[in-house]
């Protein structure tokens, strides 16, 4: 009954239909070996955002949402526990990862946070609905589907093979149709979401936003 009510909730609910571009924003997970070299137009791009494991501290630049519905600052995490999933590390609620999965919210304190170096890729949150998602969609795992969303509720993912969006209210998974999804802006600066990967070698700054 829940669910059925809450696939009435309209778009924009997160915080604004049409948000300005963003420096910082949120993401989902990809496997460790995945080192995408994706090709926009035809051109070999490179791209300064990376999955960085968790260690204990948050790296600098690391992508992040502001969710009013808890108050709190809340950073893009993913995790390979129950599939491909992705959602929330809040500092207040300990070295966790939070994320929806089977009508509950699960944690897991093995994970990894989406990392913008430099703050230097042009992120937007651009309204969808129904498991579409827009041109540079920023995707959570290869060859999944699967890509990051949010909407008044806090980080989710979308599944384009379900349809929707799932995200966790008040410990709980809750799906919606329509929602918000993460997107790198293009335009006079030729930014694209060229290259995401995995940083499992190379040191990693350190530092609070």
């Amino acid at each position: 009954l829940v669910a059925a009510l809450l696939f009435l909730v309209q778009p924009g609910a997160d915080g604004a239909p049409g948000s300005p571009p963003v420096g910082r924003k949120l993401l989902q997970h990809l496997d460790p070996s995945w080192n995408l070299n994706q090709k926009a137009e035809g051109k070999a791009r490179s791209s300064h955002l990376e999955w960085v494991d968790f260690d204990g501290a948050l790296p600098a630049d690391t992508v992040s949402n502001w969710n009013n519905y808890t108050k709190t600052m809340e950073y893009v995490c993913s995790t390979e526990e129950d599939g491909c999933n992705t959602g929330a590390y809040v500092p207040g609620r300990g070295p966790f990862c939070f994320y929806a999965f089977w009508q509950s919210e699960h944690r897991v304190s093995k994970f990894k946070l989406l990392v913008n170096r430099g703050n230097l890729e042009a992120l937007r949150w651009v309204d969808d609905s129904f498991g579409d998602v827009p041109e540079n969609a920023v995707e959570g795992c290869p060859s999944v589907d699967i890509y990051v969303g949010r909407n008044q509720y806090g980080l989710g993912k979308v599944s384009k093979d379900q349809r929707a969006f799932f995200v966790v209210v008040d410990h709980k998974e809750v799906w919606f149709k329509w929602y918000q999804v993460l997107a790198v802006q293009t335009g006079p600066a030729d930014v694209t979401i060229s290259d995401v990967r995995y940083n499992t070698s190379e040191a990693v700054g350190r530092g609070e936003d």
